[in-house]
């Protein structure tokens, strides 16, 4: 795997992404990596437009807006995610893009060391707040760093026993996939056609899998996903129509019907 060359982060100066970018966009709570391993495409990031190309990864930190999927402009690109879901775990999961943005979720997804997940983030949380360094530093001291996640993805994919190492041995690795894009995605556009379509399974095998892996249904998971989502975010301080929009309602009134059914 080609080592990082290029470090985008939100102090990277890019191109000023137009509207229509901006309205393909989504903001989380947690950090996200991006990693380019083969192909060139723009990427929206930060309210910018960077080339992303191979040797290319993008610190995604909470609450910034990127792009969200893929466009018909992307074509034939194999991208990494790594998805944090605290200061001590992180998930890598690859991404195949063949043509006309359509793209797959591949197996496995890969479960990071806590020591690879906490040198990162503790690293990268000091750097950010010292605001006077240049692009040039912030690569300088990130590269280390990201280089051993990516080294690490690499041992795990070749060598690692997998009942230690990968999420995907004993159990389902396509439905943890799934699960995985569900959160990262906020829920948004994940109907059961687009999860069939993700999957390569029949929806109606996907569904009945799905919750004997993890006990509940889809529905139900997406539902969950969203009000953590909404808890968030309010305590952020978005106004409804802002959540609206990120979790995918039509309006503001049908989130907030969602949300008086779906109160804990």
């Amino acid at each position: 795997m080609q080592a990082v060359e290029h470090i985008i982060t939100k102090f990277s100066q890019g191109t000023a992404a137009k509207a229509a970018d901006l309205n393909n966009s989504h903001v989380h709570e947690w950090l996200e990596l991006l990693y380019v391993i083969n192909g060139t495409s723009n990427y929206m990031f930060n309210r910018k437009i960077f080339q992303a190309e191979p040797g290319t990864a993008f610190i995604i930190d909470p609450w910034l807006p990127h792009s969200v999927g893929y466009s018909k402009e992307d074509n034939d690109l194999f991208h990494i995610w790594i998805y944090f879901s605290s200061q001590s775990r992180a998930i890598a999961n690859p991404v195949k893009v063949t043509s006309n943005g359509d793209f797959s979720l591949r197996s496995p997804s890969l479960l990071l060391p806590e020591e690879y997940v906490h040198i990162l983030t503790r690293r990268w949380n000091i750097l950010q707040q010292m605001k006077t360094l240049d692009q040039a530093t912030y690569e300088t001291l990130m590269l280390e760093p990201l280089n051993a996640i990516l080294d690490e993805i690499m041992f795990q994919s070749q060598w690692a026993n997998s009942a230690n190492e990968s999420i995907a041995s004993n159990v389902d690795a396509v439905i943890e996939n799934i699960k995985k894009y569900i959160e990262t995605n906020n829920a948004l556009d994940c109907t059961l056609e687009k999860l069939e379509k993700l999957s390569g399974y029949n929806r109606f095998y996907l569904a009945h899998r799905f919750k004997k892996y993890t006990g509940v249904s889809i529905g139900a998971f997406i539902n969950e996903v969203r009000r953590k989502y909404t808890r968030a975010a309010l305590a952020r301080g978005m106004r409804q129509k802002e959540i609206a929009a990120e979790l995918g309602f039509s309006s503001p009134s049908n989130f907030w019907n969602w949300l008086q059914r779906n109160k804990e």
